[in-house]
């Protein structure tokens, strides 16, 4: 009697490929010595590091109710052209963020990545993120 062998199918299984993060989102709290008070710093860098300027990220921000909506649409040579080496910048200042705030990320209109941060006057707390995206979040100016 001749022996039949089935063919099961065998699922690959291939490492999951982590994409890596192309920002990195700073939230957190700074004194503003001008207004003498403390405000919620927002700064974005790109992880690539540009050799020839230091780049400034042009970034669109505005607040709807409780979310902060981080547009990036491009890079902007610096004004001054001396030659510098180091990621690509934006920051800004926000007054009197207290509380639970939605951030929306947009890269050029297309993807979207949103975090669920909590501001206080002390820290900022990041209490949810996207199980993947471009943008890796921190709350500490150590940690940019």
């Amino acid at each position: 009697m001749a022996m039949v062998r089935q063919k099961t199918k065998r699922r690959s299984r291939k490492a999951e490929v982590r994409q890596p993060f192309e920002y990195v989102l700073l939230i957190a709290p700074k004194f503003n010595e001008r207004k003498n008070k403390t405000v919620t710093r927002v700064a974005i860098r790109t992880v690539k590091e540009f050799t020839n300027f230091a780049y400034e990220l042009i970034v669109d921000t505005r607040m709807e109710d409780r979310r902060l909506i981080l547009g990036i649409r491009g890079l902007r040579a610096p004004q001054l052209t001396f030659p510098a080496v180091g990621p690509a910048t934006f920051e800004s200042e926000f007054d009197d963020l207290l509380g639970n705030y939605e951030v929306a990320v947009s890269k050029l209109g297309k993807e979207v990545n949103v975090f669920r941060v909590d501001i206080r006057p002390e820290n900022v707390t990041l209490e949810k993120k996207p199980a993947a995206g471009f943008v890796d979040v921190v709350t500490r100016p150590e940690e940019w």
